[in-house]
């Protein structure tokens, strides 16, 4: 009777037949182990995982043959049969094996030499480090690290330490105290020491001529020949009184008193009443042996102060300059001053550089600001005159205005304002007035449409009556475009005229415009105008404009090459904006 069955079992690419007993369990094929030597770590990881296997235990190891991160060798080997499942083991490589060599002994060798040697062996050098040694001369190799021998990778650092020479031999400073100073000379040289520095200083418990101290202490360890200073007592000490505040004839009594010499000096004090001692050296306390000198000042008073220059400065800085000096401030008085600012001193008494003593007053005198001036008598003045007399007093004299007068000949003045006697501040404008001749002088105007506009203007109808030198004075701005005018003689007497507009006439002949300095805006476009000396040459456009600019247009006219070369120039330097076209060049 059968008791099992035989299976066999079909793999594509071939035949892999096994025969087991149904009742021991199904069993499969036993997978072979992949090559994956060579491979990176994640190649070899993913041949491993598709072969139904896992990666077992990694460990590294270096190779001069297989990269880093590659696989060296697996356990088990390539083509092992092995269980689905189980692990397998790789070596990866850390690259290329470390090449060892050996330190080279460099003891006795000098720094060159030894920094050679250790090139030669592939070594590096590190830190070079200097310390004394018995055995070693000067200057050479006494110790490294590593050592002398050791295995070590290729490139790795080497430190030396060289010789200084010999290491110096320690000694202990011997105990002087209560010698004399022959015996402690004798103690410190069979020490191997040196004699540094003697002094005396008084003590109360060492006698006379033996040492009272020293200098490094007994018992301190130090190399062979260390200087070492010593302390002599002069004697019993002396204590320094407290002199301060004494009278001079008390203090040179207890000093000698005391065994000690005084030494006097004077000097000013602040704080010290005159006859008391201010200072003393040494201070009170002191420890010092008999015959001692003791140096004090006895105070003559307080320091006398010099009175600084207060001029330019405010009242409260001024005040509080004196306070700070102990001076006082003494009476103020105001006044007017054109150099001096408002609330500044201008004047002081003491002067500056005087010498007082403290407390003592020092009276300002303080300015209110510029002093007033009186305004001239202008009237009857030419306008230069009355320019001058006007710059002589402090005053600011203004552009004049023209006027009228009956009494007042042309070009003086006539009128001013502020009137002669005002009292004014420093730089205050004053204002005047020129004559250009009688009210009632009759003015003639050549051209009769011209004659014609003004008569209307000013509601002449009488064909009798004229026109009055008056009348023009009052011509501010005269709008006269298109009218067919010819001539503009006779508004010379228009000498207040600020704008004048004629264009589109057939006016030639500019000159009766020439004295009109206050003109800021005249329009002769399309006009018969060839020259422009008369405006050039003359004072037209002379009024300074601060906010109305100064114009003149004057395309439309065949001006001459001198007016366009010379005569525009001239106007535009005297900051006249001009406006032109050319029509022709004459």
């Amino acid at each position: 009777m059968r008791t099992g069955k035989y299976v066999v079992m079909l793999v594509r690419g071939g035949v892999c037949a096994a025969l087991s007993l149904l009742a021991a369990g199904n069993f499969g094929c036993k997978p072979a182990a992949p090559d994956v030597t060579a491979l990176s770590q994640a190649d070899a990881t993913a041949m491993v995982v598709n072969a139904g296997l896992a990666v077992g235990v990694i460990v590294q190891y270096c190779s001069n043959e297989i990269p880093a991160g590659h696989v060296i060798t697996q356990h088990p080997v390539a083509g092992t049969r092995v269980r689905r499942g189980s692990s397998i083991d790789l070596d990866i490589s850390t690259g290329p094996c470390p090449v060892i060599t050996t330190v080279p002994d460099l003891s006795g060798m000098n720094q060159a030499d030894a920094e050679n040697a250790i090139s030669a062996a592939g070594l590096a050098l590190g830190t070079v480090t200097t310390a004394c040694s018995n055995t070693t001369a000067a200057d050479h190799v006494a110790s490294q690290n590593p050592a002398a021998g050791t295995s070590v990778t290729a490139a790795s650092i080497v430190n030396i330490t060289l010789s200084s020479g010999p290491c110096p031999v320690i000694t202990t400073v011997p105990d002087l105290s209560g010698m004399n100073q022959t015996d402690a000379e004798n103690a410190i040289s069979a020490a191997g020491l040196a004699l540094g520095t003697v002094t005396t200083a008084c003590s109360n418990t060492v006698a006379a001529g033996q040492i009272s101290g020293q200098s490094p202490a007994a018992g301190t360890s130090v190399t062979a020949g260390t200087a070492v200073n010593i302390v002599l007592s002069s004697g019993a000490c002396v204590e320094i009184p407290d002199l301060i505040g004494a009278s001079q004839s008390d203090a040179v009594t207890t000093l000698l008193s005391l065994g000690l010499i005084p030494v006097l000096s004077t000097g000013c004090d602040n704080e010290v009443p005159a006859g008391s001692v201010a200072d003393q050296d040494p201070l009170a306390g002191s420890q010092v042996p008999e015959n001692t000198m003791v140096f004090f000042s006895v105070s003559t008073g307080p320091c006398p102060v010099i009175i600084p220059d207060l001029t330019g400065f405010s009242l409260p800085y001024a005040e509080s300059l004196l306070n700070s000096l102990g001076l006082a401030t003494g009476v103020t008085t105001t006044l007017c001053n054109n150099s001096y600012a408002q609330d500044t001193v201008t004047a002081q008494i003491p002067g500056a550089g005087t010498v007082v003593l403290p407390g003592t007053s020092v009276d300002l005198v303080v300015s209110t600001g510029p002093c007033p001036v009186v305004v001239p008598n202008l009237i009857g003045m030419t306008r230069s005159d009355a320019e001058n007399a006007l710059t002589a007093a402090g005053l600011q004299p203004e552009y004049p205005s023209y006027t009228c007068s009956l009494i007042i000949p042309p070009d003086h003045i006539t009128l001013q304002d502020p009137a002669a006697g005002s009292i004014v501040l420093p730089g205050t404008s004053v204002h005047f007035d020129l004559a250009t001749g009688g009210c009632d002088d009759p003015i003639t105007i050549a051209d009769s449409r011209l004659n014609e506009i003004l008569r209307s203007l000013y509601g002449i109808t009488d064909p009798a009556t004229p026109l009055i030198r008056q009348q023009l004075l009052g011509l501010a701005s005269l709008d006269i475009p298109g009218e067919g005018i010819t001539s503009l003689s006779g508004l010379e007497a228009a000498r207040n005229l600020q704008a004048l507009y004629v264009s589109n006439n057939s006016i030639a002949d500019l000159s009766p415009l020439a004295g009109l300095d206050t003109l800021r805006h005249l329009d002769i476009e399309n006009n018969q105008v060839t020259d422009l000396s008369p405006l050039a040459l003359g004072t037209t456009f002379s009024k300074p404009s601060d906010f109305l600019p100064k114009v003149l247009a004057c395309t439309g006219n065949s001006l001459s090459s001198d007016s366009i070369n010379i005569y525009i120039p001239q106007l535009t330097a005297r900051g006249v904006n001009v406006t032109y076209i050319l029509k022709n060049l004459r």
